[in-house]
């Protein structure tokens, strides 16, 4: 076929072509172009063609259109996009275009408004427009698309296990699918879910499956596509060891309920066996009474399979325990008053009602306790107690061994007082003006029934600054203020209980020391005026009294320059002393009086004049200003008093020296000024030119000469050079100075000018255009070293700036040199102006990234970093700029930049090709069992649901993969990690739910225990524990029974219960053997008793008990001393034999310790005595003794015992009766002394 027209062919007769042929007819159609108005009504009307280029041939046009090279796009009108799994979908032009003239990545396509080229769910249901761009020829045209979702729901349906106890009508079946349904578009939230199921029940399944319950869902998405699923959830059988037995408990005697209801029944995770688990469990129980107030039930359980007819049994205890104690109507608190004469209160135990809620009340035994003593008393008992507060507990104790307690305060006391009787007493003062009376030192008649604990004395009134005097103390001080008084003191005896006695008497205080007189020898100085003045305290040198000075006067206290001198000192001064008692001492202390103050010198400055010969002269009158002293100053002198020319300059310094009589002295320094007359000067202007050095030197010529009285002149002129810096009128000073300094001056005014112009030199030079295509030069570019003396103040040249306009001829410029003074001078230089820069190519390192298909491409100008030329860029290109995922990475890639004026640079770049969209990360949540060793693990793809990349998965790793029993209950939430082949990585979680069936291991050991010295013995529960072990750890381990008694036998058989941490359970039994070989428990305490009236006292071995026991069975308690007497008194030792009722003993001893604190009974009777011829007479204690006596011994004593005429009269006598045990007592007897002797008369005869 021959043709050279451009038209439509049919594809029928093109395809007979062979292909290289065919290739041949397409290259001679040069354009093909739609026939205007050839459109048809539809795709039927047009036979089928295709549409050819000269290059290539394209699928056929179904909807018979013609085309033109210029139109040479063809769109379908109306297409159909449904969106993918993700819920997106990509517009691209082979769905928009009936043919491709272009390979595929050649287009590209646009959708109207905010979108690109991809629709999403929010899309579904509009109808959008979208542009096709060839990008070769820039032709377009556009589709109309309508977004619509296709996919139904997406489930996962696998099966679940549920127990097999569940009730099915309370099942949430839809929770089992929360993660296993899924839309594109459809949140799981909005999907339409419903349900229907079936129930298979299968009896005696060997996979331990008591049923199965095939669930179907129907899940509908929000645009009606729909899916199903059937999943089956099977009811699982637990196996018989899994059952938990109830537990042992304990109910109250009130109203206990033991029912299956309230103490509980076999359970398998909390729920009761089921028959529907295939399971079935019943019970019998046995009731035993213990006491009148508690029984124990035994309910042994029995759960059977009835599939394999294996049966496990289980004993509960259910203890009905008299946990109330009885009820006792406590008496209330009591207070006693000791028996008469003795020093304890008889009390006797009362009876008080008790009763008890669960026991009987005829069964309860009251028993009383003093304290913490291990004595017990029964109602009715008596017992003496000493003064003191004690605790009464009563204790009731039912026959179910439930004691209740009370306690009451019974208090002991001691009203009667000591007795004491006080007289008048006398002290007299010390040396230090004190006396101290000592409450244990006084000697009054003190005695009290149960012994004095403290003698204590105070002063009514506290006169001596001692505020505890009038406080109760072991002694009281007087002092010198109570000197002649008598003052008023009272005794205080307290008893050992607190009774006290009080007295009042008089003590007589008394002074009679002298104060000590004490002087000393001083010296004495007169102040500024002349005078000296002493005190008493000057002379005293510690004069002191034991009490109190009162007067302290001296005979003389002032002085005076005329006490001074020689013959004159030292002067006799007497001190006199009085104290308060009037009682007086002198002493004589020697006063010396003495001048030490200087005089004071007073100068003043002065000026003195040279006269004309240099010479001057002073006296001190000219230098004093008033110097003074306390007495008189006898002698002035200064020292220089001439002075000469040397002296003028700085002050002369002069001192002025006052002496007083007494040798005193003193000294100032005055200035004195010697002055001279300066000299004279006169001066003129001038004016001054610089030279060729910039300089000029100011001559002396016009200064006159000086004359002064003291030697010759110096002359300086200021300054004597001037540069150009002094240009202008400048004042130089002219300054005459003589030899001390003396100086006159005068100021000239110099005026300097400069009239040398500078020095012009330049150089050619040659500029560089820029990257702009211009140069600038600064003034100095051409300079070559233009100078001046004075300086160059500006450089300028007449063209500074050139462009490409200047290259070639060079350019003429004209520098212009300035100097400081404004004098100036030109030249001139030759500027060449060159352009030597091509292109300048700069290029940036850009990083790029692939987009969701791995494409990415960059424009012309992508790497472009301000390529420039002098004159201009042309153009910039840069090769390649098309990049994919295997681009990944660095790539090298080329600029070119052409300048206006052909020149060309390149220069080369890094395309960074990145991909840094993440992966998309899917899981789905799994189920695991811990194996043996309560430990699971999972792959690394265990919880992956189909992730995927826009370039390659490379790695998915999971965290955690290992799970141990502590992962076990809540779902532990796992990290999937998808990891592209370019490290691009997301994460998403996962649920594992970790699951714990392994029951423990159960391992039990038979145990030896014996009981207590109660007969009781008390294990725990971990007793009989021989290493029972769980993978996941033991949460609970409980025995049968962990309390046993003498009741239980020898041996008894407990279970022991091992729980896991996660409600796993298994049993096992072990034995537990009783033994008992405790013997009895001797307890003692020690004791203090007192003897009666009768000098005797008994104890009972209760007295001594600190509560000895056994057991079992009764004991019996002996002492071996039970009697004491007068001989025991102090402390004895006791031997406590406690024996059980097998024979076996026990001993302790204790302290028995024996007082008597009574008092002797002292009785005494009155007699009458007679005088001796020698005028004397005494008795003895058997005069006066009536028959005094003591529960033990008695000594007896009497005073006083001698009588002479003095006591002639009724005398009373002291009768004092004292124990071996200290205790006294005293009585009074009158004796009646008589003198019944006549005298004797003797005569002497007289002779007369």
């Amino acid at each position: 076929m021959k043709t050279n027209k451009v038209g439509l062919i049919p594809i029928s007769t093109l395809r007979q072509f062979a292909p290289g042929l065919r290739h041949a007819v397409l290259c001679a159609l040069l354009t093909v172009f739609l026939t205007p108005g050839a459109f048809a009504t539809g795709p039927d009307d047009w036979p089928e063609m295709a549409f050819y280029t000269p290059d290539n041939l394209v699928e056929p046009i179904s909807n018979g259109m013609s085309a033109h090279a210029s139109l040479a796009l063809a769109c379908r009108p109306n297409i159909q996009i449904s969106l993918s799994q993700e819920g997106s979908a990509a517009v691209t032009p082979q769905m928009m275009l009936f043919v491709l003239n272009y390979p595929e990545n050649m287009y590209s396509v646009e959708i109207d408004g905010p979108l690109t080229d991809s629709v999403f769910c929010d899309q579904i249901g509009e109808t959008l427009m979208a542009t096709v761009r060839e990008i070769p020829t820039g032709n377009t045209c556009m589709s109309q698309f309508t977004v619509e979702d296709k996919l139904p729901p997406m489930f996962t349906c696998a099966d679940d296990t549920i127990p097999c106890y569940v009730e099915i009508s309370e099942i949430d079946f839809l929770s089992f699918i929360n993660n296993d349904v899924s839309d594109n578009c459809t949140p799981f939230e909005d999907l339409e879910l419903i349900y229907s199921y079936t129930v298979t029940e299968l009896d005696c399944d060997p996979e331990n499956m008591a049923g199965r319950i095939d669930v179907t869902y129907t899940a509908t998405d929000l645009f009606g596509n729909s899916s199903e699923c059937v999943k089956s959830i099977y009811m699982e059988k637990f196996p018989l060891d899994s059952v938990k037995f109830p537990a042992d408990t304990m109910l109250s005697c009130v109203n206990p309920d033991y029912s299956i209801e309230n103490v509980g029944e076999p359970t398998i995770d909390g729920v009761p066996v089921d028959h529907f688990c295939e399971l079935i469990s019943w019970s019998t129980e046995t009731v035993i009474p213990l006491c009148s107030g508690e029984f124990k039930v035994a309910r042994l359980w029995k759960v059977m399979d009835w599939c394999t007819g294996v049966t496990r049994t289980m004993m509960q205890s259910i203890l009905v325990k008299d946990t109330f104690p009885p009820d006792i109507d406590c008496p209330a608190d009591l207070t006693l008053g000791t028996d008469p004469t003795v020093c304890y209160a008889t009390y006797i135990f009362p009876n008080p009602d008790v009763t008890d809620v669960c026991s009987d009340d005829d069964q309860i035994v009251t028993l009383f306790r003093i304290g913490g003593s291990p004595i017990y008393y029964e109602p009715g008992d008596q017992v003496e107690l000493a003064p003191g507060v004690y605790t009464i507990i009563v204790m009731a104790t039912d026959d179910c061994l439930t004691t209740g307690t009370c306690q009451y305060t019974l208090t002991v006391i001691d009203d009667e007082p000591p007795v004491v009787v006080c007289h008048t007493l006398s002290t007299n003062l010390n040396d230090a003006g004190f006396s101290i009376l000592r409450a244990d030192s006084v000697d009054f008649f003190m005695s009290d029934n149960c012994g004095i604990d403290s003698v204590s004395i105070r002063k009514m009134f506290d006169v001596c600054d001692n505020p505890q005097d009038t406080i109760f103390g072991e002694d009281v001080t007087f002092c010198c203020a109570e000197a002649g008084d008598s003052v008023m003191v009272i005794i205080k005896v307290i008893d050992v209980h607190g009774n006290e006695t009080t007295c009042m008497f008089e003590m007589h205080v008394k002074d009679a020391t002298p104060p000590v007189a004490l002087c000393r020898d001083i010296c004495v100085y007169v102040d500024i005026n002349g005078f000296a003045t002493i005190t008493v305290d000057s002379i005293d040198d510690g004069s002191y009294d034991n009490c109190e000075i009162v007067s302290r006067v001296i005979d003389r206290d002032s002085f005076d320059c005329k006490d001074i001198g020689p013959g004159l000192n030292p002067h006799d001064v007497t001190l006199t002393i009085t104290d308060a008692s009037g009682n007086v001492s002198t002493c004589i202390g020697e006063v010396t009086v003495k001048d030490t103050l200087p005089p004071e010198a007073f100068c003043k400055d002065i000026t003195v004049q040279l006269d004309s010969n240099g010479f001057a002269m002073i006296v001190w009158q000219d230098v004093d200003a008033g110097s003074i002293d306390n007495c008189e100053i006898i002698d002035y002198s200064i020292n220089p008093d001439t002075f000469s020319c040397a002296d003028v300059g700085d002050s002369v310094m002069v001192e002025l020296v006052v002496v007083d009589w007494s040798g005193n002295r003193d000294s100032c320094i005055a200035k004195v000024y010697i002055i001279d007359n300066p000299p004279t000067v006169v001066c003129m202007d001038v004016t001054l030119a610089l030279d060729s050095m910039g300089m000029v030197i100011v001559k002396q010529e016009d200064i006159d000469d000086a004359m002064d009285d003291c030697g010759p002149l110096t002359v300086v002129i200021d300054p004597d050079s001037l540069g150009c810096q002094n240009i202008g009128v400048n004042t130089v000073t002219l300054t005459v100075t003589d030899i001390f300094g003396n100086t006159a001056s005068c100021e000239a005014e110099v005026t300097v000018i400069d009239t040398i112009a500078p020095r012009c030199k330049t150089k050619d030079i040659t500029v560089q255009l820029d990257e702009n295509g211009m140069v600038t030069i600064d003034s100095n570019a051409v300079d070559d070293g233009s100078s001046d003396e004075c300086g160059v103040v500006e450089i300028e040249i007449d063209q500074p700036n050139f462009t490409c306009d200047n290259i070639g001829t060079p350019v003429v410029v004209t520098q212009t040199v300035t100097d400081a003074n404004g004098n100036t001078s030109t030249c001139t230089a030759n500027v060449t102006v060159e352009n030597n820069h091509p292109p300048e190519c700069n290029t940036m390192d850009i990083t790029v990234y692939v987009d969701e298909n791995g494409m990415v491409s960059i424009p012309h100008d992508a790497v472009n970093d301000g390529s420039a030329a002098a004159c201009g860029v042309d153009s910039i290109d840069v090769l390649p700029n098309m990049f994919d995922c295997d681009n990944i990475g660095d790539n090298i890639v080329t600029q070119t930049v052409t300048d206006n004026n052909g020149l060309v640079s390149s220069c080369s770049a890094t395309v960074t090709v990145e991909d840094t969209i993440a992966p998309i990360c899917m899981t789905m949540d799994i189920d695991v069992y811990l194996d043996a060793n309560g430990m699971v693990s999972i792959t690394d793809n265990a919880v992956n649901n189909w992730s995927s990349d826009n370039c390659d998965v490379d790695t998915i790793t999971v965290t955690p993969k290992d799970f141990t029993c502590a992962d076990v209950g809540a779902g532990v939430i796992v990290i999937q990690t998808v990891t592209d082949v370019n490290d691009n990585s997301s994460m998403c979680p996962a649920t594992v739910t970790v699951h714990d069936t392994v029951s423990p291991t159960c391992l039990t050991m038979d145990i030896i225990v014996e009981l207590d010295e109660n007969g009781n013995v008390t294990i725990p529960d971990t007793a009989v524990n021989d290493g029972s072990s769980d993978a996941c750890g033991i949460a609970d381990i409980m025995l049968s029974q962990t309390m046993f008694s003498c009741a239980d036998g020898d041996s008894v058989i407990v279970t022991m219960t091992v729980t896991d941490v996660n409600g796993n359970t298994s049993t096992c039994t072990a034995v537990v053997h009783i033994t008992n070989t405790g013997g009895p428990s001797a307890a003692c305490n020690d004791i203090t008793i007192y003897l009666d009236d009768n000098g005797m006292v008994s104890i009972t071995p209760e007295d001594i008990d600190a509560g000895s026991g056994v057991n079992c069975g009764d004991l019996m308690i002996e002492i071996d001393t039970m009697d004491y007497v007068c001989s025991d008194i102090g402390p004895n030792t006791v031997t406590l034999t406690v024996t059980d009722e097998s024979g076996m003993s026990a001993t302790c001893t204790a302290t028995v310790t024996v007082l008597d604190t009574i008092a002797p009974v002292c009785n005494a009777m009155d007699v009458t005595v007679y005088l001796d011829d020698m005028g004397q007479a005494s008795i003895t204690i058997g005069d006066v003794d009536d028959g005094s006596s003591d529960n033990c011994s008695v000594d007896l004593t009497v005073d006083p015992t001698q009588f002479t005429c003095a006591d002639i009269g009724v005398v009373a006598v002291t009768i004092t009766a004292e124990d071996p045990s200290t205790n006294m007592s005293t009585c009074s007897a009158m004796v009646t002394v008589e003198d019944t002797i006549a005298p004797i008369c003797q005569a002497v005869d007289t002779i007369f």
